[in-house]
């Protein structure tokens, strides 16, 4: 309730969600490979390795579909056939992390992502003049700093700070 803060700016009027991310010891390494019908093909894997001072985590996905089905109940003049008419999607992202301990009480992160994606959104079904919207290119680069450091026990002495540019 109340008066939203101007620490995060205007457009924060239902509130802020801040998620920091896990720092990683130890490794792990994970790869995931889906195929289905329609062209559908989903690839996805990451990379966690780590010590006490320094920690690093690589991932990335791709993702492709042709179309989807359609339920065998649904008919329809406007969409013939089996599968939605644009209803494609191709994505690839990366996303990479590094986290350095610089001393029991201090960290600093840096984080990079890249996503290229393209897709068609189905027309609308029983409209005279249906758009047939496409996204052919749609590319987004983000890099992150963040940090934090305890001056001692208590909360209060907390100092954060975290840079983004996308």
């Amino acid at each position: 309730k109340g008066i939203p803060s101007v620490v995060y700016g205007a457009n924060t009027i239902a509130g802020v969600l801040n998620i920091n991310s896990k720092s990683y010891r130890g490794n792990s390494a994970r790869l995931s490979v889906q195929i289905g019908e329609n062209g559908n093909q989903n690839y996805s894997g990451h990379l966690i390795d780590g010590n006490d001072k320094i920690s690093y985590l690589v991932s990335g996905s791709y993702r492709n579909s042709d179309t989807y089905n359609l339920p065998g109940s649904f008919n329809s003049p406007d969409n013939p056939g089996s599968t939605r008419i644009n209803s494609y999607l191709k994505s690839f992202s990366v996303f990479t992390k590094m986290d350095y301990n610089y001393n029991e009480s201090s960290i600093i992160s840096i984080s990079a992502n890249f996503i290229d994606s393209k897709k068609g959104v189905p027309p609308e079904i029983d409209v005279s003049n249906p758009r047939y919207w496409q996204y052919p290119e749609w590319r987004k680069y983000g890099l992150s700093i963040s940090g934090a450091h305890n001056f001692n026990s208590g909360l209060k002495s907390l100092l954060s700070y975290s840079f983004s540019a996308y």
